[in-house]
């Protein structure tokens, strides 16, 4: 069922913005492209819920929160209100406008420029959860997945991204955690399903983002078509289950994908978080040597594929890291590609096994 939009095309809102037309909606929110008096076109997302004031206070934190967090890959906000109360008084929140879809629209695409656009949009969206985590304290966005992170072309076809949606995001203590049950389920980390999150909840739902952009694949989605579920409760039961099932890395699905793309993807799926790359500035460390390997060693050797597969379980990464170096010395033409990726596992091996 189709439902009711609460602003209607050409209406004024504060004497300011005019509503060009209705754009997307989520769980809670639609999205609207509006044009302001002198400042030109802009999305504006107002909030479904929001006639008392608790729920315009906290429906208006997401304008606060990405105030703090200005950066490339983060969407812009530009204002924060409540609409007029003969238009139903909800908060609403206005920022700019990123006109190319979202990251679903790429997901399982190919083409001469899509694995420059993937590591394009792993870098940039790595980048951006590294500045929300770095903040004091961190900034846990909750619910990244692929239609919250919008995409641009340029006019070359080079991609860039904006993370959106920061209305679940919450300032957190790393140690301490939280305990919340907001959040996409099929994207939640294994941890988020028990009330715990941390940066590293955020590197998993990037993994399961990068892995279905990368694959046009949901790595759980048979498994919980499987599964009967009627209720929320059900649902959440049945995807802590399914989390601790191997998972096929994404080259099972598209053998033209690098395995260095498998290592950091799986590495960012480990179900327990304190094995899982840590947080966004270690995913960013991450991204960044996977991008050098696959653009310095397009076509990898058999012994160095064998040795980024053992890389990609923590369990088994410091034999993988052993051989790397064994294949690299083999082959020193192809050392200067791994040189970023030595230095990350070796990193994650020192973390992890100190």
């Amino acid at each position: 069922m189709k439902r009711p939009q609460l602003l209607p095309q050409g209406a004024v809102i504060r004497d300011t913005y005019t509503v060009d037309e209705h754009i997307g909606s989520g769980a809670f929110a639609d999205v609207y492209r509006v044009r302001h008096r002198y400042m030109g076109m802009q999305a504006m997302k107002v909030l479904r819920d929001g006639r008392t004031e608790a729920q315009r206070v906290a429906g208006l934190f997401e304008a606060f929160r990405l105030s703090r967090i200005s950066h490339p890959a983060i969407v812009r906000v530009f204002d924060g209100n409540c609409l007029e109360a003969a238009l139903g008084g909800h908060p609403y929140v206005t920022m700019e406008l990123v006109d190319g879809g979202t990251l679903e629209d790429l997901s399982g695409s190919s083409g001469p420029r899509f694995v420059s656009n993937l590591l394009d949009a792993c870098d940039q969206l790595a980048s951006a959860l590294a500045h929300a985590h770095g903040q004091s304290p961190s900034i846990v966005h909750r619910d990244v997945k692929p239609t919250n992170v919008l995409v641009h072309w340029s006019d070359g076809g080079a991609i860039s991204v904006r993370l959106a949606d920061f209305g679940l995001a919450v300032p957190v203590d790393e140690t301490l955690g939280f305990a919340d049950g907001h959040g996409t389920i099929a994207y939640r980390s294994p941890e988020s399903l028990f009330g715990f999150e941390t940066p590293a909840s955020d590197v998993y739902s990037w993994g399961l983002t990068v892995y279905e952009a990368a694959t046009g694949v949901f790595p759980f989605k048979a498994k919980l078509r499987d599964r009967e579920t009627e209720s929320t409760s059900q649902l959440v039961e049945a995807l802590r289950e399914i989390q601790k099932q191997p998972i096929d890395p994404p080259s099972f699905f598209w053998h033209a994908i690098h395995p260095a793309i498998d290592v950091v993807v799986m590495r960012t799926l480990v179900v327990d978080h304190e094995q899982r790359i840590r947080d966004g500035k270690t995913l960013e460390t991450a991204t960044r040597a996977m991008r050098a390997a696959v653009e310095g060693d397009p076509t990898p050797s058999a012994t160095l594929v064998k040795a980024l597969r053992l890389c990609q379980d923590p369990a088994s990464g410091a034999k993988g890291l052993e051989l790397l170096g064994k294949a690299l010395r083999a082959e020193p033409s192809r050392g200067t590609a791994y040189i970023p990726m030595l230095g990350f596992l070796r990193a994650e091996r020192d973390r992890l096994n100190p």
